[in-house]
């Protein structure tokens, strides 16, 4: 029980100062205000312009020379088939009159597993002659063959290139543009 002067000593609570007033009414307007903000925030972008803006139409199909342009940099410099589907000088460099027309794999896995293939085929036009450029752009991209079936078309070591639609049919069209010399 306590004593009537232990209450009587005791001190009461200091008194809040006019600066603690105005630093909770700060806060608290700060606190609203960023609320505002962000409700104006979520009405803005949920009826921007932009958002209510019709679907841009389809880009216009690249011309051809620039879908050679970029086949070629793909080809050359992006997917570099030249290093397995080039066969090489006894120095190590491409043979450019063999150019794509097929090679034997530089290198063996100690241990393949899965598919594997020694030997590069030929991707120049009178081997991919079979194919369309679109049907050749398909295939690319590792969807189905002409029968519609879905293939894998990269065996090991191919990597699996993800070509988006103008990559892959820029690629084709170089690939079906490669006459034999």
């Amino acid at each position: 029980m306590l004593s009537s002067t232990t209450l009587a000593t005791r001190q009461p609570p200091p008194a809040r100062t006019p600066t603690q007033h105005r630093s909770i009414a700060m806060g608290s307007r700060v606190l609203a205000a960023m609320v505002v903000l962000f409700a104006i925030a979520v009405v803005w972008f949920a009826v921007s312009p932009e958002a209510a803006a019709p679907p841009a139409p389809a880009p216009a199909k690249p011309s051809r020379e620039a879908l050679l342009a970029q086949g070629k940099y793909l080809v050359d410099r992006v997917c570099v088939c030249g290093g397995c589907h080039t066969p090489r000088t006894e120095k190590g460099a491409y043979n450019m009159s063999n150019y794509l027309r097929g090679a034997d794999v530089p290198y063996k896995p100690a241990t393949p597993a899965g598919i594997w293939v020694s030997h590069a085929p030929d991707i120049t036009a009178p081997a991919m002659g079979k194919y369309t450029t679109d049907e050749l752009a398909t295939l690319l991209k590792g969807k189905t063959g002409r029968d519609g079936q879905p293939v894998r078309v990269f065996q090991a070591p191919m990597p699996p290139y993800r070509l988006n639609d103008t990559d892959a049919l820029a690629v084709a069209t170089y690939l079906k543009s490669l006459a034999p010399k």
